[in-house]
């Protein structure tokens, strides 16, 4: 099994509607109960945007290319990416393993649950994705 690095990547999916793919993370993960959007450690060796398709395709089940995806910016070991471009069907909530659901959440939904469910830390990156049109 390969070994994680202490590099982390994040996608933020954004549909024709301009809302952002979230994730229900559960209690036995890290912030339980919070909704967060796909992502996660790199794998020794890999490159960040590979590790970025990769983490989606676990969490999630859809497939991302590189060429679709649109580098944000990195806070700390944080790359955050963007698309709007996707192949597949999401996971079932019975299917998903890492998260028990997901949702679909505009600007004003995001707004609101603010520093509640959705940890801050991802907070302003999604904001300003979503208020830049997706």
């Amino acid at each position: 099994m390969a070994q994680d690095t202490d590099l982390i990547t994040k996608v933020i999916i954004v549909d024709e509607d301009n809302q952002v793919l979230l994730l229900l993370r559960g209690i036995d993960s890290k912030d339980p109960f919070t909704l967060d959007i796909p992502g996660g450690h790199i794998l020794v060796g890999e490159s960040l945007m590979t590790g970025a398709m990769r983490e989606v395709k676990e969490e999630t089940n859809l497939d991302l290319k590189k060429e679709n995806l649109i580098h944000v910016k990195k806070i700390d070991r944080t790359n955050y990416y963007k698309t709007a471009v996707w192949h597949g069907t999401i996971f079932s909530p019975e299917e998903l393993t890492e998260h028990k659901s997901y949702l679909w959440a505009n600007i004003e939904s995001i707004k609101y649950l603010k520093g509640s469910i959705i940890p801050s830390r991802h907070y302003g990156t999604m904001l300003e994705v979503l208020e830049a049109g997706g």
